[in-house]
């Protein structure tokens, strides 16, 4: 999250004539708001830049709260409510701002909970996820595996491991569609979950140590900037448009 609001307008409030407390303020924070407008598109478009075919999630998660008179400050910040089951984009995104080690899933913690992987561990896509359009792995997949290997799942997932996606779990092992859990190395297969298929076993997902990623977004350096270079013209515009109106005020008397 980025705030942007400003100390230390005492010169610019004896620039104006006419203004109460209450207009002043307006100008301000409408001057704000402008600023903030901006940052939200600028860290829209890096997010469409930078990532590899982002979600509609990922492209909507900027969100602003703009500036009013009693609270002088506009807030740019990355959505943090969503369905659950889901991981918030303040969540997977701040690897991309920050590089290294990504923050787990939730995916991730109802394996960690139910011991079919160590915690630190994350797991990867292996050569038999099934992928979506956006390189994610299917949610289907993912309750499918969850709801065949068992029932500790974290809160969110603990919703969408219905009775139904059990049963249809349930059927797809009598057909042939089972997913099992390496939990150690053994033989050549790395710890794991598998998919098993005419006897052999299809990695669909490794547990490895570590996940770095490098640093893909700078959407702070674009708000410190934006907010450095636009305000101090938005401000004087504001300012102009309310002297205006007070002084249109004055003369129709």
């Amino acid at each position: 999250m980025v705030k942007i609001q400003i100390d230390g307008l005492a010169a610019a409030r004896a620039t104006v004539e006419g203004f109460s407390d209450r207009r002043f303020a307006a100008a301000v924070a409408t001057a704000l708001t402008r600023t903030g407008k901006p940052v939200q598109e600028a860290w829209r478009l890096q997010l469409g830049e930078k990532l590899d075919r982002p979600t509609p999630l990922t492209l909507g998660a900027p969100m602003r709260t703009d500036a009013t008179a009693e609270k002088l400050v506009v807030e740019v910040a990355l959505r943090e409510q969503v369905r659950a089951g889901a991981t918030p984009p303040s969540e997977y995104l701040a690897t991309q701002e920050q590089g290294g080690d990504r923050g787990l899933k939730k995916f991730e913690r109802a394996l960690i909970a139910r011991g079919t992987m160590r915690a630190g561990q994350r797991a990867v896509p292996g050569q038999y996820a099934q992928l979506d359009g956006y390189g994610n792995v299917s949610r289907g997949q993912i309750v499918q595996v969850l709801a065949q290997l068992g029932t500790a799942f974290s809160p969110g997932y603990a919703q969408v491991i219905s009775a139904d996606a059990t049963r249809r779990a349930r059927n797809a092992a009598r057909t042939g569609n089972t997913y099992v859990a390496v939990t150690a190395p053994r033989g050549k297969l790395q710890p794991g979950i598998y998919r098993k298929f005419s006897g052999d076993l299809l990695p669909v997902f490794f547990f490895v140590s570590r996940t770095r990623y490098p640093r893909r977004t700078k959407l702070m350096d674009a708000a410190r900037q934006l907010a450095t270079t636009r305000f101090p013209a938005e401000l004087e515009r504001s300012l102009a448009e309310h002297q205006a109106r007070v002084n249109a005020r004055r003369a129709g008397r």
